[in-house]
């Protein structure tokens, strides 16, 4: 059975499940009017409404919805840490310690800053540092297969850096195998 707990977040409460559903509560807003030269007192009944995650471009959960023509979205992780994780400072960031941004139990989910939280990923290989999945990666493997064959062929560094977009040095590089070493001919 899920556990559920409230969280108050951007001046909104929320209902939070240990499983990672999220819910709007129940709100009852009274509201008055005048109705042929009448004061009149009415309450309407919000019903709880479960929000549906939906998957951001990074890979993580979010929710959502609308008040007053204002679209209000929240990470569904960051949720469940605020309501079941323990150790919550201004100014910290959510590790899914598996490293799976889906799996949003609270014994998955730990407060680090966002320094550790970047180490984490990288220690466990979750940023790509070799060949075309590495950040400043300018070429592709196809690129340097065909450098090395133009180089091969006697086409000069200058002219193939020129060309690819790239320095000198990386040609030079690449053609005695101490950058891109991993691709094969």
């Amino acid at each position: 059975m899920a556990e559920w707990k409230e969280v108050e977040t951007r001046g909104y409460t929320l209902l939070v499940s240990d499983c990672g559903e999220v819910c709007l509560p129940e709100k009852r807003t009274t509201y008055s009017y005048t109705r042929l030269g009448r004061a009149e007192t009415k309450t309407a009944v919000f019903k709880k409404r479960t929000l549906k995650p939906s998957m951001m471009n990074m890979g993580y959960f979010e929710v959502g919805f609308q008040h007053q023509r204002k679209t209000y979205k929240f990470l569904v992780h960051r949720l469940v840490a605020m309501a079941f994780v323990a150790g919550y400072e201004e100014g910290l960031t959510v590790n899914h310690i598996n490293g799976d941004k889906t799996d949003n139990r609270p014994e998955n989910l730990e407060w680090v800053s966002k320094g550790r939280n970047t180490e984490h990923a990288w220690d466990s290989g979750f940023i790509p540092l070799v060949g075309e999945e590495h950040p400043g990666a300018k070429l592709t493997e196809v690129r340097v297969r065909t450098i090395r064959k133009l180089l091969d062929q006697g086409v000069s560094a200058n002219s193939l850096a020129i060309v690819a977009g790239v320095s000198p040095s990386l040609i030079d590089g690449i053609r005695h195998r101490r950058k891109w070493a991993h691709v094969s001919d």
